[in-house]
């Protein structure tokens, strides 16, 4: 009868107020039950901007005892009309209503009249809903020309506290803002920021020689708290995160050492051989850590509970930059690049705890995510990292921007200076670099000579060697065919050229043992070892009789190519970068990372230090270190690359 129709009418209502249906389920039988025996989710959570007397309406016409319905439709049509006006009151300027009356006793009345009262309800909705939603909403925080560390939200959700290196200065703490153009310093150290916690604690990550140490201060202010060694050496703008609170802001969790720890010291995640763990962060309800994992040159989101039950939920990433959880869909975001793609290409994806992945935008520039408010919101970090290859030519004064693509690596120098042979990191296939040689004066283009990574550049110049873990390729820097050695067993890391230009140093492991260092002919074979499992290459004497490597520790050592014990080189740590021994072969030249870059002679004989150079930059806004330093033997020409890491911090709402 009309309470049936009553029902039926309730049930679109309900779908036009909410822009859901109300039983639906995934099959027919399961939808007629839910009809008959279940409640639709009520209009107050399902569509709670909606005016109350339209909530009423529906659900007294989705009542499942027809006799709760309306005694008859007459009853109906008159709140539908009181609606209706009421919404007319709110739409027009005027404040006239329109009377609607239905003739009682005529169906067809009855149903035209309420098909009118119907619009009427809908244009209540209009009245009172949000419009649809549009475009994500960018806005900028910062506005200062530097690089971006670490940036979360503040307990709130509109303050963001953020690490920035504004125009070539130490890395400092920041606050912000969502509604504010002006950031404060914080009366802090120098410092990158790691995670807020709920109670308004900073896990903050100071600066060490060796091992940053992780600590906690109060946002308000106060003396730093020292709790752990972790992270990497090197620069604080750019390292990822090591340490996240928990929600209720009581306990820490840090990755060191490649293993994921809650709370600090023990272990939820150990590192293995083939895979360590980083960043992690806390899920909202506390019950899990998400975390990235890198293992075997691939990495990827993984996510833990607090016994260490692991899960891995989406892998085969070249690189995933950070992660943050998303309160509302329970997904983690994460920044990340595929393979072969473009260099500097990241998008930005989410991934459930079930394994369905999703892109959520993408850009063609770095884009980083941070963190997400309670409400949706996000922090979002826009990174350019534009690379700049420098050289001093022979005879020069002034140095020479020899920059050609994306990512100009310069990779070897010839002993005259006249020549650079370099690698473009984003070109070749699938954006695996590309091979290039050109003139240092500049005044010729780059020439280039295939695809891959650049290694090594002939005495003669005639010949470049690339090389891939199964073969190592001779390309011809003119005429000719490119040649291949391939030495069955071997994984190939690295190969060099002695200066006769007959003989080969090869880098390289069999078995997935640590590398060892051989001596193979170019016209033949098979390599000879010159070292035990665990040794890397530096430099090559002129004599070719010595080499500068280092062991499986770090240490630096001189080793005889015709074998023997090798000998330590008091004085060189781990971070000293050996360049090239000089034209005597009595002295090393070794660079220390960082800006400016200075550049050392080391005397063999004594192990005594002195300083050659020290290269400066005009404007060291946003760069960290100065890398693939390239220098002649008499250290009268040198090249190097630095990128310049540019950031702006961004606020970001209706991304989905």
């Amino acid at each position: 009868d009309f309470r049936s129709d009553q029902f039926s009418f309730g049930s679109i209502l309900y779908e036009m107020a909410s822009g859901r249906r109300a039983f639906s389920r995934s099959s027919a039988p399961e939808t007629m039950a839910a009809i008959i025996r279940e409640e639709p989710e009520p209009l107050a959570s399902a569509a709670p901007e909606l005016p109350l007397p339209l909530r009423w309406i529906a659900e007294r016409c989705l009542a499942k005892d027809p006799e709760e319905r309306y005694a008859s439709t007459r009853d109906l049509a008159r709140d539908l009309a009181r609606l209706r006006d009421g919404a007319s009151d709110l739409l027009t300027s005027s404040g006239t209503r329109a009377a609607a009356s239905a003739r009682p006793g005529a169906r067809r009345a009855l149903l035209i009249a309420a098909a009118a009262l119907a619009t009427g309800a809908v244009l209540a909705v209009i009245a009172t809903r949000k419009p649809a939603a549009g475009p994500p909403v960018w806005r900028p925080l910062t506005f200062r020309r530097g690089s971006i560390g670490g940036a979360r939200f503040g307990p709130d959700g509109k303050t963001v506290v953020y690490a920035a290196a504004w125009q070539g200065r130490p890395v400092q703490l920041f606050t912000t803002r969502l509604d504010s153009t002006e950031s404060t310093a914080l009366p802090l150290p120098s410092a990158n920021l790691a995670a807020v916690s709920g109670k308004g604690m900073l896990a903050i990550v100071l600066p060490r020689n060796l091992a940053p140490v992780v600590a906690e201060v109060s946002l308000a202010g106060g003396a730093p708290r020292e709790l752990v060694e972790g992270g990497r050496p090197g620069s604080l703008t750019l390292a990822v995160s090591p340490a996240d609170w928990s929600p209720n802001g009581d306990g820490l969790a840090v990755s060191r050492d490649g293993q994921l720890e809650f709370p600090i010291g023990k272990v939820l995640v150990p590192r293995t051989a083939e895979a360590s763990v980083r960043s992690p962060r806390f899920s909202p309800d506390g019950r899990r850590i998400a975390f990235i994992q890198s293992k075997e040159g691939r990495e990827a989101i993984g996510v833990t509970d607090l016994n260490g039950k692991k899960t891995i939920l989406s892998e085969g990433w070249e690189i995933v930059t950070s992660l943050a959880w998303h309160p509302r869909t329970g997904e983690i975001w994460y920044s990340a690049r595929a393979q072969n793609t473009r260099f500097g290409v990241v998008e930005l994806n989410a991934v459930s705890l079930s394994g369905v992945r999703r892109v959520v935008a993408r850009t063609p520039t770095l884009m980083i995510i941070e963190d997400i408010a309670p409400d949706g919101g996000v922090l979002l970090r826009s990174d350019d990292w534009p690379t700049t290859m420098t050289c001093l030519p022979p005879g020069a004064s002034r140095e020479v921007d020899l920059s050609w693509l994306d990512f100009s690596t310069g990779v070897d120098l010839s002993d005259d200076g006249q020549d650079l042979l370099f690698t473009e990191g984003g070109a070749g296939e699938g954006g695996k670099g590309a091979v290039y040689m050109r003139k240092t004066d500049g005044s010729s283009p780059a020439v280039r000579l295939g695809d891959g990574l650049a290694q090594s550049l002939s005495p003669d110049k005639k010949w470049v060697l690339q090389f891939s873990p199964a073969r190592i390729t001779l390309l011809p820097t003119g005429p000719g065919d490119s040649r291949t050695i391939q030495d069955e067993g071997l994984e190939y890391r690295g190969a060099w050229w002695f200066r006769d230009g007959k003989r080969l140093l090869v880098q390289a492991r069999t078995g997935g043992k640590p590398s060892r260092l051989y001596v193979r002919d170019v016209a033949a074979g098979p390599p000879r070892p010159f070292t035990t499992d665990g040794f890397g290459f530096d430099a090559l004497s002129p004599e070719g009789t010595l080499v500068a490597a280092q062991d499986k520790d770090g240490n630096k050592i001189l080793l005889s190519v015709a074998g023997g014990d090798p000998r330590p080189l008091p004085g060189l740590g781990p971070r000293d970068n050996v360049l090239t021994f000089d034209t005597t072969g009595t002295s090393l030249f070794v660079a220390r990372p960082g800006v400016p870059l200075r550049i050392d002679r080391y005397d063999l004989a004594s192990g005594k230090r002195t300083l050659h150079k020290e290269i400066s930059l005009l404007d060291p806004t946003g760069v960290d270190e100065m890398f693939s330093v390239q220098l002649t033997p008499d250290g009268a020409c040198y090249c190097y690359s630095f990128m310049r890491g540019l950031s702006r911090l961004y606020s970001v709402e209706g991304l989905r």
